[in-house]
């Protein structure tokens, strides 16, 4: 539960920073809001989570099977929200696709740290 609030806590800093940044230096207007990249971020990064450390309580697969399985669930997760953004043509759209794959790889990032952390308990 710990591990959640911190997620939480950092997601949300992040948001704000990243916000006001995106509101002081840009002015484009996003298809996607940036709020629910950071709720899609976040709930998939808790999925995850919570569907390893089940596993890991219970024994019920290869644990790196299920970590690249729910992985490529978590792409075509993001591969679908983004489809709104194929059919458009802007000038603006290079810069929300960047915002949203930096976003992803910051979770990337904390999803891997706290993988370690689980695999350092066992």
């Amino acid at each position: 539960m710990k591990f959640y609030f911190r997620i939480a806590a950092c997601s949300l800093i992040i948001l704000l920073v990243h916000y006001l940044i995106i509101d002081l230096t840009v002015s484009a207007k996003f298809i996607i809001p940036l709020w629910k990249i950071y709720v899609f971020n976040f709930m998939s990064l808790s999925l995850m989570y919570l569907g390893l450390l089940i596993n890991f309580n219970y024994n019920l697969l290869n644990h790196l099977y299920l970590f690249v399985f729910e992985t490529t669930l978590k792409m075509i997760a993001a591969i679908i929200i983004l489809r709104p953004l194929f059919s458009i043509d802007n000038s603006d759209l290079i810069f929300e696709v960047l915002n949203f794959f930096f976003l992803y790889f910051i979770f990337l990032f904390i999803e891997i740290i706290s993988l370690r952390n689980i695999l350092s308990k066992l």
